[in-house]
């Protein structure tokens, strides 16, 4: 990433943060009243034995990292330009609603769809405009081993890195709820919770 797109980038990130806040804020409280049913958005996955690299150059094998905890994983690449800032956004917003439980049994992760130029460095400068939490993982590796960790979330990872839709994921074992599309903040973090089977916090 380019010293001015990385400028310009950080221009527009501020914008993005709260035109996410705004959007899922105001749905996500909606969603809470109205009592959505969380198992709508059920799926299935099944973590992969595979080990990647985090943006400080840490292997990290998924199977460790999913252990025990409730995980909220989403996909991005550094380069986007359109959908993945605001995806990235939004967990911002998830991360702040689950604030108080990030930790030893909630965490985030992104998963890179471009492994061959993601490299840790352009995650950990990435992520840096997010505020480079330890209890989000931004994750690449060989292209080998990042194609079968998207594998397992049904992802492509053969398909061109533009074309897939945004999509969140929340799991803890063998319990997964899946968000295709822009999520409702409010509700992954719902699904986070119940899953760490702890009492939703507006």
């Amino acid at each position: 990433m380019s010293a001015i797109s990385t400028s310009r980038y950080r221009s527009v990130l501020p914008i993005l943060l709260v035109m996410a806040a705004l959007l899922v804020s105001s749905a996500g409280w909606a969603a809470a009243d109205n009592g959505v049913n969380l198992e709508q958005f059920r799926t299935a996955v099944t973590v992969p034995a595979v080990t990647l690299i985090d943006q400080q150059g840490k292997a990290q094998p998924l199977q460790n990292v999913f252990k025990d905890k409730v995980v909220v994983v989403d996909f991005v690449f550094t380069s986007c330009r359109s959908v993945c800032p605001i995806i990235t956004a939004v967990m911002k917003r998830i991360q702040q609603l689950l604030a108080e439980h990030l930790g030893d049994s909630v965490m985030l992760v992104s998963i890179t769809l471009q492994p061959e130029q993601d490299i840790p460095e352009k995650l950990a400068q990435f992520s840096g405009q997010f505020g480079n939490s330890p209890h989000w993982l931004w994750l690449t590796g060989t292209a080998a081993e990042v194609a079968q960790a998207l594998s397992a979330f049904g992802i492509n990872p053969s398909a061109a890195a533009e074309t897939h839709p945004p999509s969140v994921f929340v799991g803890r074992g063998n319990d997964w709820f899946k968000w295709v599309g822009l999520p409702d903040a409010q509700q992954v973090a719902q699904a986070a919770l119940a899953l760490s089977n702890q009492q939703v916090t507006p």
